[in-house]
């Protein structure tokens, strides 16, 4: 009888441990994924973000990138069970700057879409959607 017990009990640690795995751990490292992605999006394309675009439609693929991003960035978010409770344990950013960033995101793909946007605009998106993700990498250094 011992034996059969211990082996549900495994059986059970097993079941539950890949429930976590998959239901919290994966959706985690998931957005932790785009977090990144949108870091190196944003070094990327610093060059454009910071000059003056000379015609609509030219930087429209990097455009693309950013509202794909953005997208992805909330669905990912989204599939995070009980965010507000396991954002701490990973230090993930607060549910309000994920909305926020989103939307500048958004607001930063149309605006390299037009001519008429402001460079310095611009910049302070960017360096706002760095600060509400935690992006926190040093320019000076």
């Amino acid at each position: 009888m011992e034996v059969f017990i211990t082996i549900i009990t495994g059986l059970i640690v097993f079941v539950l441990s890949q429930l976590f795995l998959r239901l919290v751990l994966d959706p985690i490292t998931n957005m932790q994924k785009v977090i990144a992605e949108i870091a190196f999006a944003l070094i990327n394309y610093n060059q454009i973000i910071q000059n003056e675009i000379k015609y609509d439609d030219e930087y429209k693929l990097e455009s693309e990138e950013l509202r794909k991003l953005a997208s992805r960035l909330y669905a990912s978010w989204k599939l995070v069970p009980k965010y507000s409770k396991f954002r701490w344990i990973f230090g993930l950013p607060i549910q309000n700057s994920i909305l926020r960033s989103c939307k500048l995101l958004f607001l930063l793909s149309y605006n390299l879409r037009m001519s008429s946007s402001n460079s310095d605009e611009r910049v302070n998106k960017k360096e706002t959607i760095e600060k509400l993700l935690n992006l926190g990498y040093d320019k000076n250094k």
